[in-house]
């Protein structure tokens, strides 16, 4: 009973650091009452799931079910667990707040990176897309130029803003898009998972190196 604050307290945070990014990242691409609103969605969606992940964690912990973990290590059995120890490892999994800050640092590297390569072609496409508007079109490029020069500075400053919502929106997708694509090779880790098999390698004392795998098995319940 005394870990129920705890739990709540995690989840809330989480919430709401996830709510207050998505409603920052898409503030500059629509509306802030819109932004404001699809955080709000996210947080809830995030604190609901996470709840309904827990409930389903300590009913598998209150309730054993007849089954059980091999755990085999280079196609080597070295272990067993039961799933109720399984659910109890992935529940302390989920409230360890380092995991989230480790995982929150591994995802802005692994953003960094994509992020640096994507942004250093973006320049490099646009200006060649110049070059070749004024080589095929010179006369559409004048024409864009002596528009723009012509323009009251009011009309640019107001115009501004929906510009660089546009901007941001033109670059962000594609870039997201190239992050979720690319993040092995940027370095992603799930931070959760990996801190759930050196749990699950502590608790069947299994020392070796090497790719685990956890094979479920229904075991025979005896009257």
């Amino acid at each position: 009973m005394k870990s129920i604050p705890k739990i709540a307290r995690i989840d809330i945070a989480v919430a709401v650091v996830s709510g207050v990014l998505v409603a920052c990242i898409t503030g500059a691409m629509v509306s802030d009452l819109a932004a404001g609103a699809l955080g709000c969605v996210v947080a809830f969606l995030t604190m609901t799931g996470h709840q309904r992940q827990r409930a389903a964690l300590q009913a598998r912990i209150d309730n054993p079910a007849a089954l059980h973990w091999e755990v085999v290590v280079n196609d080597v059995l070295v272990g067993t667990l039961a799933d109720a120890h399984y659910a109890a490892l992935e529940t302390a999994v989920l409230d360890d707040w380092r995991l989230y800050l480790a995982q929150a640092r591994n995802f802005a590297e692994v953003c960094s990176r994509a992020g640096g390569k994507f942004l250093f072609a973006v320049p490099v496409t646009l200006f060649w897309l110049g070059i070749a508007v004024v080589a095929f079109d010179p006369h559409s490029a004048v024409a864009v130029i002596d528009a723009v020069r012509t323009t009251p500075s009011t009309e640019i400053i107001s115009a501004f803003g929906p510009i660089v919502r546009s901007l941001v929106a033109i670059v962000a997708v594609p870039m997201g898009v190239y992050a979720l694509l690319a993040a092995p090779s940027f370095g992603y880790e799930n931070q959760f998972q990996a801190e759930l098999g050196a749990a699950v390698r502590r608790r069947v004392q299994a020392a070796a190196a090497g790719r685990m795998l956890l094979v479920p098995v229904q075991a025979l319940r005896t009257a």
